[in-house]
């Protein structure tokens, strides 16, 4: 028995269950990320919302690089004219740490407005 649910459905599921786990826009790149796999796929996805909870999670990019020690590089390893090294903008630290993400199999749904990422943590 399947029920397609639409994005308004698949929030208002976490917003019962487990309101605090992810943020509103969190809640989009999951149910975008949920329906991409189900037409890459082929196949459809159980709505399990405490499985969900379990499996992804939602970091802003510092907590993720605090959390996983991810070491940054500087964007300019010569520094610049008063011999500081630049530190990365946030686009170039995001792409380090969705690097990271993939690179060691966690892979991620995807990225808020907010600069948050939501990935798998399993």
């Amino acid at each position: 028995m399947i029920k397609t649910l639409t994005q308004h459905d698949f929030r208002r599921g976490f917003e019962q269950l487990r309101p605090d786990n992810f943020s509103y826009d969190g809640l989009r790149v999951l149910f975008e990320h949920f329906e991409q796999l189900e037409d890459d796929c082929g196949t459809t996805i159980e709505y399990d919302v405490i499985a969900i909870c379990c499996d992804f999670s939602e970091m802003t990019l510092d907590e993720i690089i605090d959390n996983y020690s991810i070491e940054m590089p500087n964007s300019t390893p010569f520094g610049d004219d008063d011999g500081e090294a630049d530190e990365l903008d946030d686009d170039e630290r995001e792409e380090v740490v969705l690097e990271y993400l993939n690179d060691n199999g966690y892979g991620y749904a995807g990225v808020t407005s907010d600069k948050t990422v939501v990935f798998q943590v399993f």
